[in-house]
Formats: C-alpha cells, sequence, structure tokens
C-alpha cells in the first residue's frame, strides 16, 4: 500500500468529498459518481481508468503487455519480479520530469515549468515547498480528443478548399501556399515560445549573477556556466578579465576567416 503521502487521489470538483470517477468533455471537470447523475445529461462524460489492483488510486500507467491500468505503487508491486520487470508501459498522466518513473504532481515555484513527483519534489528546500502548486489532472482520452479535434478543426479549412478548387489548375498552388504559411506560423510560434523560455530562465539567474561572490569567481574565469548563457558568454566566464580582450580577438579573426573560406 502507497503511503498516505503519495495516494494519488483526485476530489470531486463538486462536492470536494468523494474520489472522481467521471470527465465531464464540456465542463472540463471531474465528478464522482453520485454528482455525474446529477450533471447534464446532454454533456460527454467520460469514466475515469482506477488501478486494477487496488481499485482506489487513478490510473497512471498501462501496461503495453498485460493490457492493464495501475498506479505507480501496484505497478511497481507487480511488475517487480521475473519477467513482468521487463514490460513497457504508456504513460496515462504526465509524468515526473525528473525520474521519468512516477506521475507529476508538484510544479510552479522554484520548479517553474518542470512537473515533479513527490519524492522528487520533496527534495526541494522547505521554504519552496508551499509555493508549490498541484497539476492538474486530465484524463488522457480527454487530451487526445481534445487534440484530435483542434487537428480536425485546423485540417478543416484545406479540405474545403480541396472540394471548392477541384478542377481548378490554380488550386494546387493556393493549398500549398496556405501550408507554407501554416507551417511558417507554427515555426514562428514555438520560436517564440523557445524565446520566451528563455528570457524567463535569464530573468531568474540574473539573481544570481548580480550576488558579489559570483561577479568575483567570474573576475577570475571560474564562474560557473548558467542555463541562459549566451555562446560568448559561455567562453568569457571561463577566462580571466584581464584575458578577455585578447580572447575576444582570436575569437574574432577566426569568424572572419572562416565566412572567408566560404
Amino acid at each position: 500500500m502507497p503511503s498516505k503521502g503519495s495516494i494519488f487521489e483526485v476530489s470531486c470538483s463538486e462536492c470536494s468529498a468523494s474520489s472522481v470517477s467521471t470527465y465531464c468533455i464540456e465542463c472540463r471537470k471531474l465528478y464522482c459518481n453520485q454528482c455525474s447523475v446529477l450533471h447534464s445529461c446532454n454533456h460527454n462524460l467520460v469514466s475515469i481508468e482506477m488501478c486494477v489492483y487496488c481499485h482506489f488510486q487513478i490510473s497512471t500507467k498501462r501496461c503495453e503487455k498485460c493490457n492493464d491500468h495501475y498506479c505507480d505503487t501496484c505497478f511497481e508491486d507487480q511488475h517487480s519480479m521475473g519477467s513482468l520487470q521487463f514490460h513497457s508501459y504508456e504513460e496515462m498522466v504526465p509524468h515526473c520530469d525528473n525520474c521519468r518513473q512516477h506521475a507529476a504532481r508538484k510544479t510552479g515555484g522554484c520548479l517553474q515549468k518542470k512537473q515533479f513527483c513527490l519524492q522528487c519534489a520533496n527534495k526541494v528546500p522547505k521554504g519552496e515547498w508551499e509555493r508549490l502548486g498541484d497539476v492538474a489532472y486530465v484524463p488522457k482520452m480527454t487530451t487526445e480528443h481534445q487534440q484530435h479535434r483542434k487537428r480536425k478543426i485546423t485540417e478543416q479549412p484545406l479540405r474545403d478548399l480541396r472540394v471548392n478548387m477541384k478542377g481548378n489548375p490554380l488550386g494546387i498552388v493556393q493549398i500549398q501556399r496556405i501550408w507554407r504559411g501554416s507551417r511558417g506560423r507554427r515555426s514562428s510560434a514555438v520560436h517564440a515560445f523557445e524565446r520566451k523560455l528563455w528570457l524567463t530562465q535569464r530573468a531568474a539567474d540574473n539573481h544570481r549573477r548580480r550576488k558579489r561572490r559570483y561577479q568575483i569567481a567570474c573576475f577570475f574565469g571560474r564562474g560557473n556556466l548558467l542555463e541562459s548563457d549566451t555562446p560568448r558568454e559561455t567562453v568569457i566566464k571561463k577566462v580571466p578579465y584581464w584575458s578577455r580582450v585578447t580572447v575576444e580577438d582570436i575569437v574574432h579573426d577566426r569568424l572572419i576567416s572562416h565566412e572567408e573560406r566560404k
């Protein structure tokens, strides 16, 4: 049995007293058995997979060989010996970004965008634990449903365009133009998202850069590399202050000679 602090249970969003059993796709809320009966019958309710062994924890893994759903505790207990330990599994909920073995339960605070399980989150400083938030539980089947619905909405204009321009020699050119435009916008969105993550990490690392001890270490070429360092900072930070001009000149000359060879 799992310890009291590691039990994976989610309370009903209405009564907050019972464990959830269904998920409403339209409302995006979790309900217990009693509240789901009172809920609107016009909405699509999806049953939540529970662990086949303990029957009270939410399923976090599906064994691809056994085709059964398990919680973290029961999967480790039932697949710890013999040939069962070589069974692979499908993640039914987001897993820990650190150990990749247990369901992610905590995020935010010092973890920022990362999601940790309770075992890994317990290693954070005590003052940071109170700032951590819970990872929202969404059944995987509904996540796949939303992705399929979004993909269907995105592809619908292209399908309509193919039907309307059938027999038109310029239809293929226009379809290609729309496709390239959508890929360009998607690439730009990914770049903007990565840039935002880098700026967030940069702002977090600036707190360490302003510390006097760190500045002294960088002065003597012994500063630790930070995640948001630029390529120039990665090189210069390992060089003492009085030698940096020479190093910059050498790097600059190498770049010029490399461009001339091209």
